[in-house]
């Protein structure tokens, strides 16, 4: 089994258990009946064995495979609210070759599907019982049309789906190999990253162990970010439009971007001088705004871009010709229920936003004291080129939690919860940096951890061993690959430091990690 291979003695003695021979496998899958689950019906169950071809796809993700490991999966309807109908489609897959552990993922954007590369590659796949939820409707990452009149929907979206997928999962493995879950994870990253905040701060006893990844919290204050950001350029051959070209950068790598006095003034063009090489007076105030944070007169809404995430801001990010659907989407689709011009957006429309809290969906605060006295530890990881959520975002809430649990309590921040900021990388993934480490959805685009399963290259796996073994990570290994793809080669591994830690380079070689120091 892969995953047993990676850990210790001791935890392999810890979760060795009997299990049907492999003619009974099958059997044991397609005749499950579980006794009855609250808000619970299954509408499938297939076993699939080794050579067999998952083809699967939702808007939440796809998973098209031939080399999967043996596993029984089993969809839900689950009903979120008996009086209006609502429910939530929701999917656990069971490996033979179980580890012993339930692992749930998030979403992304508005999608509304369950995440089949997550609960493939990065799931059941790695021995986890897995589960996902199309968080109670079916729509594109993009797309939130589905939510006008129908508030039960946004509620089930906002934290409900989440919630009683996982208690509908511990349910459901426990009667399908007889032992419940030793511990319960959670990853997810984005939207997913959110989903985590509100499990952990809504229902702290979901999870032992909750990875998180640049979350989106909280809508009310990105998603108008998000718009005032595409703003500042347009319209397209405006006098403050930045052409794709004039974003120039050495290498997309910058370690502590915070750290640089960027001043866009050096670029200004001088009299006569080529206006491709250069920028005007309007294209400077543009920049402004980009690299500035936003606020209302003293009233903080969302942080900025940094600077070294250039090659990803104008093409996958908000500096594009087309406005960023799922921020366009909020205001006439979840606040104002009426069609809506993105360009009229100002802090009337925004405070709504924050007053309403659409299905209770953002979380306010740094209060995660029930879940840290409760055991649970926190994992958190952002690029510092991230292109659709600032990355700085990820630091206030760092800050925000670990004043709330110095002033609350005698925790020590740094025994629950560790933040992790990557070089280079953009959102959740992809970019210049060294962005291989087990986050969600690195997998299934092509870029696992150099080393599966080992604690100090996957993430999820160093909350495994926090949690079980009582081993703290320090420092994560990330792999940086040509192209952003593993089978092409491996560029260089990089230290990833926990906040505010930085890796400084103390060696000789730059291609390996252990030329740098956290320090």
């Amino acid at each position: 089994m892969r995953f047993i291979s990676a850990l210790s003695t001791l935890a392999v003695l810890q979760f060795a258990r009997a299990w049907p021979t492999n003619a009974d496998r099958r059997s044991q899958c397609i005749n499950f009946k579980p006794s009855a689950v609250d808000d619970v019906a299954i509408v499938g169950v297939t076993y699939y064995e080794l050579g067999d071809l998952v083809n699967l796809t939702s808007y939440g993700g796809t998973v098209d495979s031939t080399s999967l490991d043996p596993f029984c999966r089993i969809q839900m309807w689950i009903t979120t609210n008996s009086t209006t109908g609502n429910g939530a489609a929701s999917e656990l897959w069971l490996p033979d070759d179980w580890n012993s552990r339930l692992v749930g993922f998030g979403n992304g954007g508005w999608s509304g599907g369950p995440v089949y590369s997550s609960l493939s590659y990065d799931g059941a796949n790695r021995g986890f019982a897995a589960f996902s939820t199309n968080t109670g409707h079916n729509s594109t990452s993009l797309d939130g049309s589905w939510a006008p009149g129908n508030p039960n929907a946004v509620v089930d979206f906002g934290w409900r789906a989440m919630h009683m997928t996982t208690v509908a999962a511990k349910n459901l493995t426990e009667q399908y190999y007889g032992d419940a879950p030793k511990k319960n994870y959670y990853l997810g990253c984005s939207t997913g990253g959110r989903q985590g905040i509100k499990e952990m701060t809504r229902f702290p006893d979901d999870f032992d162990g909750v990875v998180i990844g640049s979350p989106a919290n909280k809508m009310a204050g990105l998603l108008p970010w998000e718009i005032r950001q595409d703003l500042a350029m347009l319209p397209v051959n405006s006098s403050s439009w930045i052409t794709t070209d004039m974003w120039t950068v050495l290498d997309g790598v910058i370690n502590n971007p915070p750290s640089c006095n960027f001043r866009p003034q050096t670029l200004t063009c001088r009299p006569k001088q080529d206006p491709s090489t250069c920028l005007n007076l309007d294209q400077l105030a543009a920049l402004e705004t980009i690299y500035t944070d936003y606020y209302n007169g003293d009233e903080y809404i969302f942080a900025s871009y940094e600077p070294g995430g250039e090659l990803l801001y104008p093409v996958s990010g908000l500096l594009t010709p087309t406005p960023f659907g799922i921020a366009t989407s909020y205001y006439p689709n979840f606040i104002l229920n009426t069609t809506w011009d993105y360009t009229t957006l100002n802090f009337s429309t925004i405070q709504q936003g924050f007053d309403i809290n659409p299905g209770n969906m953002d979380t306010d605060g740094g209060d995660l004291l029930d879940f840290f006295n409760g055991g649970g530890k926190l994992l958190h990881y952002v690029g510092w080129s991230d292109e659709l959520i600032a990355p700085r975002n990820s630091i206030r809430f760092y800050d925000e939690v670990s004043a709330y649990t110095t002033a609350n309590s005698n925790l020590t921040v740094d025994d629950v919860y560790k933040l992790y900021t990557v070089p280079g990388m953009g959102h959740c993934s992809s970019g210049a940096g060294a962005n291989a480490f087990g986050g969600e959805g690195q997998r299934a685009k092509g870029m696992p951890p150099l080393v599966e399963d080992s604690p100090k290259y996957d993430i999820l796996m160093a909350m495994v061993d926090w949690i079980e073994q009582d081993t703290a990570p320090d420092y994560l290994i990330a792999a940086s690959y040509v192209k952003n793809n593993a089978t092409l080669g491996t560029q260089y591994t990089r230290k990833l430091c926990p906040y505010p830690q930085q890796g400084k380079f103390t060696g000789t070689d730059n291609t390996t990690y252990t030329s740098f120091e956290c320090e």
